[in-house]
């Protein structure tokens, strides 16, 4: 499958792997970056759907994941120094890892500040993670206490509400 080039709608900047068009993204020109993600929209999804298949994580988070992408890209443009052809498609490729490796380490502080920060993906992993360990604990101590197990589900959810309020409270470790 060929990449559309941005000469192909008649630009005089040639295409999108270029330091012409690098240059228009610097500027912010809405029609350059509205042209990088007609052209590169499939091709990213394809990329951050395989690498959270490889680290195990939820592909709902794809489209989180790619709007951060986008965002960040947007902000860091401006450092970007073009340097071959498939640069650009490369920079974008690297953006997604940085996220997806936070998200993959949930003993990492990175991964601490997102909940924090009250980040749905990242208080789905871990509920996704720890469910059915939590479940299990709070079914042995309901039926220790003599309470019926249908209560289990109810006390996990307590659990996570009370767990989302006092997260922000916990400092991050840097270390």
């Amino acid at each position: 499958m060929r990449l559309k080039n941005f000469g192909d709608y008649g630009d005089p900047y040639g295409t999108i792997e270029s330091p012409e068009f690098v240059r228009l993204l610097k500027q912010h020109d809405p029609q350059a970056w509205e042209h990088l993600d007609e052209t590169y929209h499939t091709q990213i999804s394809s990329v951050i759907i395989s690498t959270l298949i490889a680290a195990g994580l939820p592909l709902e988070m794809e489209d989180d994941i790619k709007a951060w992408v986008w965002s960040r890209a947007r902000k860091e443009i401006v450092g970007f120094e073009f340097s071959a052809r498939g640069s650009v498609f490369k920079w974008l490729c690297n953006i997604h890892k940085e996220r997806i490796a936070i998200y993959a380490d949930v003993e990492a502080s990175a991964y601490l500040e997102l909940l924090r920060q009250q980040d749905n993906g990242a208080w789905s992993r871990l509920i996704n993670l720890y469910q059915d360990y939590l479940l299990h604990i709070g079914r042995s101590r309901l039926a220790a206490w003599g309470f019926s197990l249908d209560h289990a589900h109810d006390l996990l959810q307590d659990t996570w509400v009370t767990a989302r309020q006092k997260i922000g409270n916990l400092q991050v470790d840097s270390a």
